[in-house]
Parts: C-alpha cells; structure tokens; sequence
C-alpha cells in the first residue's frame, strides 16, 4: 500500500514539475535549451544513484544464541537472475548472469564465481540487527591457481565456521576477525582498501549522450 501511494505521490509531483519545465524549455533560445538539456541530463544520472531511507520490505528473521540475523532470501525470492557488469578498462564491459539460487546474497554470488566465472567460491555474508545494525561484514575465499587439493579441503572443512560471521565480527572487530576465522590458514595481510560510493559523470558522458539525441 505504502508503494502505492509513495508511486502516485511521485508520478503527482513529475507532473507538476515535468509540464512547465518542457513548455519553458520550448519556448527557450536555442542556448538556453542546450543548457536546460545539459542540467537535466546530470539530474538523471544523479537520480539513478540512490539510497533507500526508510525500507518497506519485510524480511525474516532467524535467531541464534537470542540475537537476529536477516533472512535476506524470504523478500528477494528465488525467481531472477544476478547481473554482475564489470568495468574493466576494456572498450566494453564485462557482464556475467546466472539464475538466483536462494535470494540469499552469499548463495546467489557463490553460485555466480562457480557457474559464470568458473572460480569456486566460498562466500559468506551476515548482519546482526537490533534496533540497528551491530555488525555486518562478509568474506570471500577463492583458491588461487596450483592450489593443493589438501588446502582445498581445509577450506571445505572450515565452511562451517563462517556462518556466524557477523557475531564473530561484533564480538572481535574487523582486524580480530580475520585472524579468528581464518587462523587455521595462517593469513597473511597484503594489502587494504577503502570502499568508496563515487558518481562517474563527467563532461564528455554528458557530451556523448548529448550527441546520441541528435539535432
């Protein structure tokens, strides 16, 4: 219901600000629709990039040792497909599919390594909730190439231990963790990075979908 109306609310309010933009973009000069153009493409690319406020959808739950880890698969489903699209510096990008396995993340992305990549995968993915979010983190373990078949199934062996890995991060922190689950392994930490949300518009993107709408 609350999809509903938040729809109609939206489609209310592009109506009152859609009409009178494109009538005064019709009767502007030449150059000033250019540059209306111009804004309203950035508009839309920044549009495109959101992030949910407030969620709608419900979820279940699952508790263990009395706290409450999201079952992400009870509102994804199990009717869809992953796209992965990776930007390698190629002329085009790289884009892999496979068939949702659970709706779970870490299922659906190890089923992705293994079927599109064909990279065997351990993926492990969890969040512990209260009233907020205590800790969320993931993990992902794949063999690099000559591996030994008995560090194959040391890795098989030890599957059990990630499933509990967001406890584990809440209880050891992320620099704890690591050793804490992997310390049968012996890691070793080569190098950090920082995840950054960054907007890849530009002056030549907005000039080449400007060319693409032609005279």
């Amino acid at each position: 219901v609350l999809s509903i109306a938040f729809a109609l609310i939206a489609t209310v309010v592009c109506l009152l600000i859609g009409y009178p933009l494109a009538y005064f973009m019709a009767h502007a000069s030449p150059r000033m629709q250019k540059a209306l153009l111009v804004l309203l493409m950035l508009e839309i690319c920044m549009i495109t990039r959101h992030l949910v406020v407030k969620p709608l959808m419900d979820y279940g739950q699952s508790i263990r040792r009395g706290e409450i880890f999201p079952v992400v698969g009870a509102a994804v489903g199990a009717n869809g497909k992953l796209t992965v699209v990776k930007d390698l510096g190629l002329r085009d990008p790289y884009v892999g599919q496979t068939n949702l396995v659970s709706g779970e993340i870490a299922e659906d992305f190890a089923m992705y390594f293994t079927a599109s990549e064909q990279v065997p995968s351990l993926v492990s993915l969890g969040v512990l909730v209260s009233d907020k979010v205590e800790s969320a983190g993931g993990l992902i373990i794949q063999m690099m190439p000559g591996a030994s078949e008995a560090a194959i199934q040391s890795i098989e062996m030890s599957a059990g231990m990630f499933g509990d890995i967001s406890g584990t991060i809440k209880e050891y922190h992320l620099d704890g963790a690591l050793p804490q689950l992997l310390m049968h392994l012996q890691p070793e930490v080569l190098s950090r990075s920082q995840p950054v949300f960054r907007c890849d518009c530009s002056r030549q993107r907005i000039e080449k979908m400007l060319i693409t709408l032609g005279q």
